[in-house]
């Protein structure tokens, strides 16, 4: 409602479902989506990459453009299956093409939306939904939510997954401990095979 052109929409779940930070997402470009393996392998072999990689990226892919990223590296990154229907549904509705914003100021069209004017729209969102705000952050709830959900997963897949370059800092501030894994953590206590837990008592009469 507070956006009918249906960038808010989309780029909500791009927040989600690709766990990168809204700066990047806001700088996408029509051709930095790909939502074929077909269309992914050519823009593999167009950045010098391996052009097999593309059977990784069954739902379509969206290259991260090393000038919007804080390191100044070039990624090609698979996209889950809603994210790639979130961006079919926004494409059916605002087609864009080329080097075209993939998310442009309604204004002034060949201009990419602006992070406060994102901020504004999820804002205003959230108010008209009656919903609280996030804890920490507006944008970067989502980003912790999609590292704290794969906290299951190697550390080293997450990471390049969700653009991370640090694994520590990740771990430290955004992946988040959470009651049930928590209790799991607890619970896990390996047994030897064929017995239970050992309660040894030493010549003094302690218990190990």
């Amino acid at each position: 409602q507070v956006d009918a052109a249906g960038r808010l929409a989309c780029m909500l779940h791009l927040a989600r479902y690709t766990g990168r930070r809204v700066n990047a997402i806001c700088q996408l470009r029509a051709d930095d989506v790909f939502l074929t393996k077909d269309t992914a392998a050519r823009a593999l072999a167009a950045a010098g990459m391996d052009e097999g990689l593309a059977d990784h990226k069954p739902h379509g892919a969206i290259r991260w453009s090393e000038s919007h990223d804080k390191l100044g590296f070039l990624e090609l990154t698979a996209i889950s299956a809603p994210a790639r229907a979130a961006l079919e549904r926004y494409l059916r509705k605002m087609p864009r093409l080329g080097a075209a914003p993939l998310f442009p100021d309604l204004k002034h069209s060949t201009q990419p939306i602006t992070r406060a004017a994102a901020d504004h729209l999820l804002r205003a969102a959230e108010e008209r939904a009656g919903l609280p705000k996030f804890d920490r952050g507006l944008w970067h709830p989502y980003r912790r939510a999609w590292a704290s959900s794969r906290k299951h997963l190697p550390d080293v897949d997450v990471a390049k997954g969700g653009g991370w370059r640090d694994l520590a800092t990740m771990k430290a501030s955004y992946q988040q401990a959470d009651p049930a894994t928590t209790l799991k953590a607890i619970e896990n206590e390996p047994a030897r095979p064929n017995e239970g837990p050992q309660v040894q008592r030493s010549s003094d009469g302690s218990t190990t």
